[in-house]
């Protein structure tokens, strides 16, 4: 079962995945999907992360090499986050142990 959901649009697409970024197959699945966007000349790709409740340095490092692959193409990346608090008012950051 695919870890991302795509929906594309006009000119964007819009990469939604749905599992925690953390550097396995999960950010993969993400890179595969946006080298189809780019391949195909979407000008645009959105990267929604709403649905993350984890990203390590792996899942920061892929999101932001997926944002200079885009410029090198002439695409454009945002990336859309619903914030998240915990009950203390912090987000959830993952360590490394």
């Amino acid at each position: 079962m695919s870890s991302v959901r795509v929906r594309w649009l006009t000119w964007v697409v819009v990469l939604h995945p749905t599992a925690n970024l953390l550097g396995g197959d999960e950010t993969d699945e993400l890179y595969e999907a946006f080298k189809s966007a780019v391949a195909q000349h979407y000008q645009g790709v959105v990267i929604n992360l709403s649905d993350i409740g984890l990203i390590n340095s792996s899942g920061v490092g892929v999101l932001a090499g997926l944002r200079v692959r885009a410029e090198r193409f002439g695409a454009k990346t945002r990336a859309a986050v619903r914030p998240r608090l915990s009950r203390d008012g912090w987000g959830r950051i993952a360590r490394n142990s």
